[in-house]
């Protein structure tokens, strides 16, 4: 699974899901609510969830936000379209 989440609350309910199937899961998250949730961050951590800051450099949608905005504090706009070009990029898995 590849989503999104703002403050976290949607990434930790999808990540503790994941887990109880079995399922690989990513979550791009907003990097201001990234850095203000800590907590949510170690949830979805300890259930096994890749948590990457967003705008982060493993996407070009990322990447291209970085070099206009090195200090973008993201948005949930910005996180959809990372989470969407990784999951249409993965080939089945998140990356």
């Amino acid at each position: 699974m590849t989503t999104e989440t703002g403050a976290g609350q949607w990434g930790s309910a999808l990540s503790f899901a994941c887990c109880l199937f079995g399922l690989e899961c990513r979550v791009y998250m907003v990097r201001i609510g990234y850095d203000q949730k800590p907590y949510r961050r170690l949830m979805m951590n300890t259930w096994g969830t890749n948590c990457i800051p967003s705008p982060g450099k493993d996407t070009d949608a990322g990447r291209k936000i970085l070099e206009k905005d090195p200090d973008s504090p993201g948005s949930l706009g910005i996180a959809i379209s990372e989470a969407i070009e990784n999951a249409v990029t993965s080939k089945g898995k998140p990356v």
